[in-house]
């Protein structure tokens, strides 16, 4: 009981903070001062407020747990649950992803498609289909291009996320269906077919390809996954289960070598250096012993007063891209 109580006489504080403060009231060192000031030095958190109006906040939830003992009510103390869901959702908003995706010469725009994904850490992890024609570091189901699925938050994500399934864990094995004659997208875990929350068995429906689906999934960092396309089909671990008798093939059947996934990266932009930039590149022509390359150097500019002005230390990192010929040819 005394939790209850003790979260009674918090409560009771709170709401009498929150209408002084509604009121004008501010917080104040001195507690003897005119009411037309509107001061308290109690409107503090609750935790420092003075041990006496702790204990008479205590005595007055006794007595009101007196008087509803009375007429019969008798109430429970609050459970204080640890919101796993809510500290999943900020770990995964926070971890650095990186979005994998088949080869474009890969694509598929008809038949129907299966490929697995095995769980190999557990962490924020989706699988799924994207389409080529979406932006190469966009995450898996973030846009209209891409649906995925994500076992460690429990959602289906495409244009946003939605609740879908049930937590996957480390070994398990997620099967990933992609119909394009009826345009529906489906997950299996472990063998069974993953339902939506009105019990159907379809994830996605109006499954439109612009320029063709890929595999596609997007991990946080130190996540692990083995992707398995079904180059061998008695390799794949619930094809027969769930997948064959519906008339899907492995993604990658009758091929022998192993499909590439690329993955987006944000590279910098180059910019032009303009005349009235304190920067001054000069080439400098190759030798031979030397390579041509380019030399940063800042320029000595001058005050009013017409002294040289002293210059500013920079560092600068210089990334440049190679070209190389078609052919070579030895130096004379």
């Amino acid at each position: 009981m005394k939790p209850l109580i003790e979260s009674l006489a918090k409560n009771t504080h709170n709401v009498w903070a929150k209408e002084k403060i509604k009121r004008g009231w501010t917080f104040g060192l001195n507690e003897f001062v005119d009411a037309t000031q509107k001061r308290t030095p109690h409107l503090v958190p609750y935790e420092q407020v003075d041990e006496r109006i702790k204990e008479a906040n205590r005595e007055g939830a006794k007595e009101n747990l007196k008087v509803l003992q009375l007429f019969g009510i008798f109430l429970e103390p609050p459970v204080h649950e640890h919101d796993e869901i809510a500290e999943k959702e900020i770990a995964a908003l926070k971890s650095h992803q990186r979005t994998y995706r088949a080869e474009a010469t890969y694509t598929v725009t008809t038949g129907k498609w299966y490929f697995e994904f095995e769980v190999l850490t557990e962490g924020f992890m989706r699988i799924g289909w994207m389409d080529v024609s979406a932006a190469p570091d966009t995450s898996l189901g973030v846009d209209d291009k891409s649906y995925g699925f994500d076992g460690h938050l429990v959602k289906k994500w495409h244009l946003g996320a939605e609740s879908y399934g049930k937590e996957w864990k480390k070994g398990d094995i997620v099967g990933c269906f992609l119909d394009l004659n009826d345009r529906t997208i489906s997950f299996s875990l472990n063998g069974d077919l993953v339902l939506d929350p009105s019990g159907s068995e379809m994830a996605f429906d109006n499954v439109v390809p612009t320029d063709g689906f890929v595999p596609a999934m997007t991990l946080s960092a130190g996540m692990k996954a083995k992707l398995n396309f079904g180059q061998d089909s008695n390799s794949l671990k619930y094809f027969t289960t769930c997948g064959l008798q519906e008339g899907y093939e492995p993604f990658c059947v009758n091929m022998y070598r192993q499909m590439p996934m690329w993955y987006g990266k944000q590279m910098p932009d180059f910019s032009e250096i303009n005349p009235a930039s304190r920067m001054e590149i000069t080439r400098v022509p190759p030798t031979g012993n030397s390579p041509p390359c380019l030399k940063v150097t800042q320029k000595v500019t001058t005050s009013d007063s017409g002294s040289f002005e002293k210059a500013k230390m920079e560092f600068i990192r210089l990334s440049l891209p190679v070209k190389c010929n078609d052919t070579f040819n030895r130096s004379k």
